[in-house]
């Protein structure tokens, strides 16, 4: 890991004064307008950076504030930090019971670059920023300051930031998996589908997922939610995904990536209408890939199959109570509808035929899973 410390505070400050090194630079407040935030939207705090990635749409904040009684009045200073692709951000909030004529002196020191703001008034906020070096890395540490003076004991803070990286195209689950996706719109409502059947062996927070493997009774008596490999192969990852117990679609921590969700009965009923109903939706969303193809791949016939909207559904099968596998013959997915408390709705698709099927099968089975979205 990378680490981005350039000035210590002690290199910075000469405690009692407001004097900085020839390094340091002035900001007038109304200058520090360029924030570029306004396609941004919070998400979260105390940002992991080895988990979390940025998007368009969203940014993770680190933040802290502090309140001192000064007589009979109270200074509160606060601030945030973030990255955006280009930028580091701290922002500082300053108030204060009391006249409205009091004023502060801010600084904030980012890797050694220093604005000073002077005159602060009770209620503003002040900005600063430094552009990132073009080769910045998820992770790499950003080290900050910010020192407020007057007004009764000076406030400061010092920190180092883990940049949250970018997301890479596409959707990344939490073991790092990339999945290619594709768009549909039926109705007005555009959704947005995994083109591949999904294989983390984590909840989108980063917690492992049970793996029973060969144990077929702990599989069977799993309520808190299970994952599996076709035949316990793990080699499996890359051709078909996984096998989920229901139990793991509606775990409370995200079976999907941050954002997706495993689609709704009614979401699977649009995809099929949209690919023009149940009797020939499978042809249109089945894969291509036929034997003698190497896996992954459909058994002889794959009637239909054109993958006309490159959602390329692939025959993962199922894993039953019992441990035994179907793949090649038939694809089986779950959707987050339940039926009552030991089943829930599905939908499958056959080598020999180009229909979709709607059923019911128990939350104890292991069918894959492919993620949704709703874009705009």
């Amino acid at each position: 890991m990378k680490k981005y410390r350039i000035l210590t505070v002690s290199a910075a400050l000469i405690i009692g004064g407001i004097i900085f090194h020839s390094c340091q630079k002035e900001e007038n407040l109304a200058s520090v307008t360029d924030l570029n935030e306004t396609h941004l939207k919070h998400e979260a705090s105390e940002p992991d950076c080895s988990i979390n990635c940025l998007s368009d749409d969203n940014y993770f904040e680190l933040s802290d504030s502090r309140s001192i009684t000064v007589g009979k009045n109270t200074k509160t200073v606060g601030y945030t930090a973030y990255n955006t692709p280009d930028r580091f951000f701290v922002k500082v909030a300053f108030d204060i019971t009391g006249p409205s004529n009091a004023k502060a002196e801010i600084s904030i020191g980012i890797n050694g670059d220093y604005a000073i703001f002077e005159d602060v008034s009770k209620g503003s906020i002040v900005s600063h920023y430094i552009a990132l070096p073009e080769d910045w890395e998820g992770c790499d540490e950003v080290y900050f300051v910010i020192h407020q003076f007057g007004l009764g004991q000076p406030v400061s803070f010092e920190n180092n930031y883990g940049l949250v990286p970018l997301c890479p195209e596409g959707v990344v689950d939490a073991d790092g998996n990339q999945y290619s996706t594709i768009t549909i719109e039926n109705g007005g409502v555009k959704l947005e589908w995994m083109s591949e059947n999904l294989k983390t062996t984590k909840y989108s927070d980063g917690t492992p997922i049970e793996y029973p493997g060969s144990d077929n009774e702990a599989w069977s008596t799993n309520t808190a939610g299970a994952y599996a490999w076709f035949s316990n192969d793990e080699s499996r990852i890359n051709t078909y995904g996984a096998l989920y117990n229901w139990y793991a679609v509606n775990n409370e921590k995200g079976l999907c990536p941050a954002g997706w969700r495993v689609p709704t009965d009614a979401e699977w009923t649009e995809l099929v209408n949209f690919a023009g109903g149940a009797s020939v939706a499978g042809g249109k969303l089945k894969s291509i890939r036929t034997e003698p193809d190497d896996h992954p791949r459909w058994a002889q016939p794959n009637s239909g199959a054109t993958d006309e909207f490159g959602f390329s559904a692939l025959p993962g099968g199922n894993r039953v109570q019992s441990g035994a596998y179907l793949a090649g013959l038939q694809g089986r997915w779950w959707s987050s509808t339940e039926i009552n408390d030991a089943a829930s709705l599905m939908r499958s698709m056959r080598h020999n035929s180009e229909d979709v099927s709607r059923g019911t099968l128990l939350k104890s089975l292991g069918l894959s899973v492919r993620c949704v979205r709703e874009i705009q």
